[in-house]
């Protein structure tokens, strides 16, 4: 499985995106560097405040997986 990122930006852009994962590749060992980088408006919970994995996975799915 790959390591999937999801962002929120103040600014927005394949350029932070870019430096996000260079950061990654200077402070990170290798499998732990995202495969991809999702910027997203929130992170989504549900009802308990906690984050919501199924969402954050449709999200990524939405984004990466069309034909």
């Amino acid at each position: 499985e790959n390591i999937v990122s999801f962002v929120t930006l103040y600014q927005s852009g394949k350029d932070i995106q870019l430096q996000l994962l260079e950061q990654c590749r200077t402070s990170l060992p290798d499998y732990m560097i995202p495969y991809n980088v999702v910027e997203i408006d929130q992170i989504p919970t549900g009802s308990s405040g906690k984050y919501d994995g199924k969402r954050l996975k449709s999200i990524y799915l939405e984004n990466f997986n069309k034909p």
